[in-house]
């Protein structure tokens, strides 16, 4: 057996490259929007921030005035990350012997 956790090795199975494509598009989709920034997460556009330990409050407040993203739906951009890592699993697979 051996663990497979990266889309660009050979020999995958199916399930595990369906998998990491979706995590990959899902979580340069977040990266477009958000930076990590140690313990931070920021906003792109206005360079709002919010700690970790504030992560289940709404980022709505991080945002300046001006800032595109102030009225947007994803509000919670930690709760966001965690959901996208959260489908990205390493999974095991038998490799052949023959």
């Amino acid at each position: 057996m051996g663990l497979q956790d990266d889309f660009s090795r050979e020999g995958r199975p199916d399930r595990v490259k369906v998998s990491n494509r979706i995590v990959e598009t899902a979580l340069n989709e977040w990266a477009q929007r958000w930076e990590l920034d140690g313990i931070h997460v920021r906003c792109r556009i206005c360079d709002g921030k919010q700690e970790l330990s504030d992560s289940g409050k709404p980022f709505l407040k991080q945002h300046q005035s001006s800032c595109a993203f102030s009225n947007g739906s994803e509000q919670l951009p930690f709760g966001q990350l965690a959901g996208i890592l959260d489908g990205w699993r390493m999974e095991l697979w038998e490799e052949d012997n023959d």
